[in-house]
């Protein structure tokens, strides 16, 4: 059997998508640079693991159920004259998530109100806290199904 077969069928074997899908383009420039042997495995499995970092945010950011995948950088302030951009902006660094402090979007600007969070969230994904995207509504009515009956009759 060849070298690539073997290699192949190992890289799938033990799951790692990344090294097979790179390896003969990374073994060409490290034969071409005559890069040493430990380099040339650094640089594989720096792909792999880049990879499963990659897939593990987008998993995240899955799981948490967002209904949009716009940032912050894709807002446009021009549409809403009257929002106070620097705070927005503030809001989106995320330092209060450090802080562990609470906000809340209180207004008639309902897209101002969506992207902040939704932008928080994705960082979250990212630093990998558990997040989840939802309405108040929503998450009012979770709570009533979960406690009893009794508390909530009038």
């Amino acid at each position: 059997m060849s070298t690539s077969f073997l290699l192949e069928t190992y890289a799938k074997r033990l799951r790692l998508p990344a090294i097979k899908r790179v390896y003969k383009e990374i073994a060409h420039d490290a034969a071409e640079r005559q890069i040493p042997y430990e380099e040339f495995l650094l640089a594989l499995l720096e792909q792999e693991v880049q990879q499963r970092d990659a897939n593990q945010i987008a998993s995240r950011i899955k799981h948490a159920k967002f209904p949009s995948m716009k940032t912050i950088d894709q807002f446009e302030f021009s549409a809403i004259p009257s929002l106070n951009k620097p705070k927005l902006l503030q809001l989106a660094r995320c330092e209060y998530i450090e802080k562990t402090e609470n906000i809340m979007f209180i207004g008639n600007s309902a897209l101002a109100k969506l992207i902040s969070p939704l932008h928080s969230g994705r960082k979250l994904a990212i630093m990998a806290i558990p997040s989840s995207f939802g309405l108040p509504l929503k998450y009012a009515m979770s709570l009533w199904k979960l406690s009893p009956k009794s508390e909530f009759s009038s």
